[in-house]
């Protein structure tokens, strides 16, 4: 009876030895990609407002207020704003389709032209606009010791819209000022088809953190030993990066302890299978 014990408990043993086994080769490489994640590629913060040379070709990650250079300026209306980017939006009265439910046309302001090619006849739009919407921003914008980009800083969303009196002192033109928008219809109420408006957008003055490679004093893309990149731009501070970081570290302690608390059992196990403990002779 003993032995016929003695067999069943080896055979548990060899089967939650396997699960073991299968456990940590499962587990392992979740714990490698962790590690991984905190090791060689994670940004380091730096200061503001100084630049260490050892920080070259590096993943950095720098937060500071983003104050604004000067005016940036659309020539062609001679709308102008202290800001580090600025944005004429153009927007056209058209025609749009809608097919959720049962197709319908519908006329409003849209950015860029709709194709009306496959519209029927009565719900034809413009195919060419006078003006377009752009960006305007410099080369390149200061933030404390370093250098934006204008390929990153257009990133950055926008969060504020010029207002009818900044536009009337801003503006000296044939178009109309109606709320936000300088526009070409006659009744801005009634618009007609093809008619447009044009409003501005800008970033206010605010803190951000950037995450890129610092290379001499500008900021320009990372890539990572995963061939992905990092070249980031967001407002605010650092708090919501450092919680993440902080879990990555938790995750990979967790999962290290797990593979541990597995090793015992697997020590236990081997000592049921071969009836004798571990370094016995």
């Amino acid at each position: 009876m003993k032995k016929k014990t003695d067999k069943n408990n080896r055979v548990i043993g060899v089967v939650l030895l396997v699960i073991g086994v299968l456990a940590i080769v499962v587990a392992f490489p979740h714990v490698n990609e962790m590690i991984s994640q905190s090791g060689s590629d994670q940004a380091i913060s730096v200061e503001y407002d100084k630049i260490d040379s050892a920080n070259i070709g590096k993943l950095i990650k720098v937060s500071g207020l983003l104050e604004n250079d000067g005016a940036i300026a659309d020539d062609v209306f001679g709308v102008s704003r202290n800001t580090v980017k600025l944005k004429r939006v153009v927007e056209t009265y058209q025609w749009v389709k809608d097919c959720t439910e049962t197709c319908k046309y519908e006329l409003g302001w849209h950015e860029g032209l709709i194709n009306s090619a496959e519209f029927d006849a009565s719900h034809k739009n413009p195919t060419e606009v006078q003006y377009e919407s752009q960006e305007f921003m410099s080369e390149k914008t200061t933030f404390g010791a370093y250098q934006i980009p204008s390929a990153l800083l257009h990133k950055l969303d926008y969060d504020t819209t010029l207002g009818p009196d900044e536009l009337i002192d801003a503006y000296h033109g044939d178009l109309v000022v109606f709320n936000e928008y300088l526009t070409n219809s006659t009744d801005p109420l009634n618009p007609k088809i093809g008619d447009y408006r044009i409003s501005y957008r800008y970033v206010k003055d605010k803190n951000i953190t950037v995450t890129a490679q610092l290379a001499g004093d500008t900021l320009v893309e990372y890539r990572k030993s995963d061939k992905s990149t990092v070249f980031e731009i967001v407002e605010g501070t650092t708090e919501a990066e450092t919680q993440k970081e902080t879990n990555i570290l938790a995750n990979v302690l967790f999962s290290l302890l797990m593979i541990g608390g597995v090793l015992i059992v697997i020590a236990s196990l081997y000592q049921l299978i071969t009836g004798s403990t571990i370094g016995k002779k």
